[in-house]
């Protein structure tokens, strides 16, 4: 009993288990940073008869927006109001060919992911800070998931400019740094 005591007193009582901190995934963002559509300019197919047209004036973005309206207006041109011929609606069709429509979507399909994966990551990066463990500088963590916030709002503003104007080329924020550590 008396080597227990002194045992005690030298090695104070018995240490208590922290709780793990859980892993954060982080892969699924780091690749969205680096999707190839980002660096691509999505425009239409050049061998089409209105393609010399639209690249020398730089506006297969505006083409791409009126085109909506053009099809609702029943051939007639959105922007002039004249009436068209119908190879220059098939010439539209051409131009915003299959591989326009996939790149659009890899497009959509970014964003959406991106904003998922994102969401989750701050969930999983909040839970961290609600419930944390003695050796985590807890305020150094906050002010690194304020940072991390803000690139992500950054990204996601540039990933709408990407789907607005395809023909763009995109470059995210990257968040290495941050989810890496």
């Amino acid at each position: 009993a008396d080597l227990e005591k002194r045992a005690e007193t030298v090695f104070g009582p018995p240490p208590t288990a922290e709780t793990s901190i859980t892993a954060v995934e982080t892969a699924a963002m780091l690749a969205h940073e680096t999707n190839p559509i980002l660096a691509k300019r999505v425009i239409g197919k050049d061998d089409v008869d209105i393609a010399a047209m639209i690249k020398k004036l730089g506006n297969s973005d505006w083409v791409r927006a009126g085109r909506s309206f053009y099809d609702a207006n029943e051939r007639v041109c959105p922007f002039c109001q004249q009436n068209t011929t119908e190879t220059f609606g098939q010439s539209l069709n051409e131009y915003f060919d299959e591989t326009f429509e996939t790149d659009s979507k890899a497009i959509d399909d970014l964003i959406i992911n991106y904003k998922t994966d994102s969401e989750r990551l701050q969930r999983q990066v909040g839970l961290i800070i609600t419930a944390p463990c003695r050796f985590l500088d807890v305020e150094k963590l906050k002010a690194e998931k304020a940072l991390l916030d803000s690139r992500l709002i950054s990204n996601l503003q540039r990933l709408a400019a990407k789907k607005k104007e395809p023909s763009q080329l995109v470059e995210l924020e990257s968040n290495s740094n941050e989810i890496g550590r």
